[in-house]
């Protein structure tokens, strides 16, 4: 198959930036780029895999779900998968990643495109062949499904104009969004959480960062706002984070419907029940503790944290709340999209 050419351009960031981003974000440490026009901002990487993914083989019988970081992927693709698969519960008691799900983006971090990486195999092998061997396992594993055969469930933080162009028209991709200022929360202590990324800055050099769209996988609203004007497209479900907070069960019979699919009652009570946030957050198979076995996440934080919208009155000063309401407004104008930001009731 011919291989398309990648449409995006890739810069260097400038000095003043790498330095900051280097002192803070120890992951990092190779410096940064941006891509496209948008200038989504990653890691110093090579361009190559930006190339493979935008020529991903797409099938219509994969399903996807494409989100920022840390506004509901994990939720979502436990619901999706379970959907998808006739509510098999006991079918989901295996790791949700790799054993269920590919994530496009993370072998190009695992298996040492930054020195970051590198540096961790290398040490994990001079300390822990079998460990540094499981790590590099993972990384391929959640990139390259175990059978390149469709069905597959694919995980992807990539903008829809970095993805392959065919995808929405050919496979099923549900959307997710969450407002920003709890996603920003959420995405700080991410980056504590991830040894890759190792964030040691306060809370308020990490707003900074964010609202600069100086954070990887940033910038948000443009993200956000591609997959809204797609919307309309009879292939792509756009839900938000807090709808699920809200009415899970309609944001279910919605998955279902979209994925052609039909629960009974009782499966719905059960699905429900599965995906309670206070039960959720303590599935084993949902939290990546494999993930620390194998050194890459820290001790100290959780992956599925709190999950709660309003949590950011938690964080923010008045001052960062004025600043990032602005900062919203600014980047909402000329569209229809809006965040709930606190909600009276939520599960």
């Amino acid at each position: 198959m011919t291989s398309l050419p990648y449409p995006h351009r890739f810069e260097d960031v400038d000095d003043e930036t790498n330095a900051r981003v280097k002192r803070l974000v120890p992951g990092l440490q190779d410096g940064a780029m941006t891509v496209g026009e948008d200038r989504y901002f990653y890691p110093k990487l090579p361009e190559k895999p930006f190339h493979s993914m935008y020529n991903y083989p797409v099938d219509p019988r994969d399903i996807w779900v494409v989100t920022m970081p840390k506004c509901g992927t994990t939720w979502t693709q436990e619901m999706v998968w379970l959907i998808a698969n006739d509510c098999d519960f006991k079918g989901a008691q295996c790791n949700l990643m790799p054993d269920r799900w590919n994530f496009l983006e993370m072998s190009y971090r695992v298996l040492g495109s930054d020195n970051r990486a590198k540096s961790m195999l290398w040490e994990g092998l001079k300390a822990n062949p079998l460990k540094a061997f499981r790590l590099l396992w993972l990384g391929m594993m959640m990139a390259w499904p175990r059978s390149y055969a469709p069905p597959r469930f694919i995980k992807s933080h990539m903008p829809f104009s970095m993805l392959p162009p065919k995808l929405l028209d050919t496979c099923k991709v549900v959307y997710v969004a969450r407002n920003p200022k709890d996603a920003l929360v959420s995405y700080y202590h991410h980056h504590k959480l991830i040894k890759m990324l190792d964030f040691e800055g306060s809370f308020a050099e990490f707003f900074d960062l964010f609202l600069e769209d100086k954070v990887i996988q940033a910038p948000f609203m443009p993200h956000v706002r591609e997959a809204w004007k797609k919307r309309g497209h009879p292939n792509l479900l756009f839900i938000f984070f807090e709808e699920m907070k809200v009415d899970l069960k309609g944001v279910i019979r919605r998955v279902s419907d979209f994925l052609g699919k039909k629960l009974s009652a009782d499966q719905m009570e059960m699905l429900c029940e599965h995906l309670k946030f206070d039960n959720f957050k303590k599935n084993p198979y949902v939290n990546f503790d494999m993930f620390k076995e194998v050194g890459m996440l820290s001790e100290q934080e959780s992956f599925v944290r709190k999950g709660k919208t309003g949590d950011w009155k938690n964080y923010f000063t008045p001052e960062m709340n004025a600043r990032m309401d602005v900062w919203i407004q600014e980047r909402l104008q000329g569209t229809d999209l809006s965040f709930q930001t606190e909600l009276k009731h939520q599960d």
